[in-house]
């Protein structure tokens, strides 16, 4: 998703690389390795861009500019053939500062596998994005639905 440009727009978090086989004695990290004592195999490690503030995306940081926004970016990564394989809102966050709405949790995400070559196989991995971009817009649906509710009990106007 780096190479085609959805960190570079902001969109999910800037990947740096990986760690493989991290050594369970690196000075400083003890503690946070300790749980991988016993294991088969030495950790691995994914390193993404640490975006400090990072709010949720609920009622309280909702526009529907960035609604759109998560849309859209869920919409280029299944262009990628990729599948998120966890959407839900607490995996969508909002930066305000960079007016940014950023997709996050990526460790369920499934690539479109290459030996795809029946028909059958290609319908069933569009039905799986299909149903990926259903499950958001019924989550932005029922987050509108909750803030048309809040603003009507409280008595305030619509936005």
């Amino acid at each position: 998703m780096k190479a085609y440009g959805l960190c570079e727009k902001g969109h999910i978090p800037g990947f740096y690389g990986v760690i493989e086989n991290i050594d369970l004695k690196t000075m400083g990290w003890e503690t946070y390795l300790e749980v991988f004592e016993g294991e088969p195999e030495l950790p691995n490690a994914v390193v993404i861009e640490f975006i400090p503030d990072l709010r949720p995306f609920d009622l309280s940081h909702y526009t529907a500019e960035r609604a759109d926004q998560l849309q859209a970016t869920m919409s280029e990564i299944h262009g990628l053939g990729v599948e998120h394989g966890d959407v839900h809102q607490r995996n969508a966050k909002v930066h305000e500062e960079t007016n940014r709405a950023i997709w996050i949790d990526f460790d369920r995400a499934i690539i479109c596998p290459l030996d795809l070559t029946t028909e059958g196989q290609k319908k069933d991995w569009r039905r799986a994005m299909a149903n990926e971009e259903e499950r958001l817009l019924d989550a932005l649906v029922n987050l509108v639905s909750l803030s048309h509710f809040w603003f009507n009990v409280r008595g305030l106007p619509l936005l």
